[in-house]
Order: structure tokens, then sequence, then C-alpha cells
């Protein structure tokens, strides 16, 4: 997701979508490479409490041995 900067609330939904699709097959989605401005919107609008969000290699390599 490095180079998203921007979503729309269409965006947003398919995201959660996709959580709640994953979330039925007991899998969960983890945003990875999550540039700074997409970031910031996604902890706006509390996502950040939905999916696990990373922006480097370190949270990501965390994320994905849970």
């Amino acid at each position: 997701m490095a180079e998203v900067t921007f979503m729309s609330s269409m965006g947003i939904g398919m995201l959660v979508d996709a959580r709640s699709r994953a979330a039925g097959k007991k899998m969960k989605v983890v945003l990875a490479n999550v540039a700074t401005e997409l970031d910031q919107l996604l902890r706006m609008v509390k996502l950040d409490k939905v999916f696990t969000i990373c922006t480097n290699k370190k949270q990501l390599h965390k994320a994905l041995k849970r």
C-alpha cells in the first residue's frame, strides 16, 4: 500500500468488507507498507482499531508472527 495516499469511502468500505470476509475464514488482514498520508487517514477514522497497520518491514514481520 506504499503508493496509496488517498482512499475514498468506497475504498474504505472495500477494506472493511475484506476484513469481514477474512474473519469469516479465521484470518486477519494486515495492511503493509502504509504511506504516511493513508496511515493518518486510517487512524483518523479509527480503523487502526480494526486493522493491523504496518508502516515498515519491522512492524510487518512482527504482525505476521502473530
